[in-house]
């Protein structure tokens, strides 16, 4: 199978994954599962950077930073729900600099 053949099926899969994630969200909405679910979505948005970055050339120069950000956005995270009201950028770039040792 080709790469963009791979591309095109990982993204294919990861869609209709993260639809069937957003729908039981939907039946039932509950503050862990709103937080797992912008887990996935970064997930999501990191497999369809490249393979939608051939149809818009203009972000083939940001497909890397996509790819990357949103890993460090899905993989950083608190360790429980309940430790903060509301998280905020300051709670969670120490997080960040602490896993890279920045």
């Amino acid at each position: 199978m080709s790469p963009r053949s791979e591309e095109l099926v990982v993204f294919a899969v990861t869609t209709v994954l993260v639809s069937l994630f957003a729908w039981i969200y939907l039946r039932h909405r509950q503050k862990s599962t709103g937080l797992w679910m912008l887990g996935w979505i970064a997930i999501f948005l990191h497999f369809a950077a490249p393979a939608v970055d051939d149809f818009f050339p203009s972000l083939m120069s940001l497909t890397q930073w996509i790819m990357t950000s949103t890993l460090i956005l899905a993989g950083t995270g608190p360790e429980s729900r309940d430790a903060r009201e509301q998280w905020t950028l300051r709670d969670i770039a120490p997080l960040v600099r602490e896993h890279f040792g920045l």
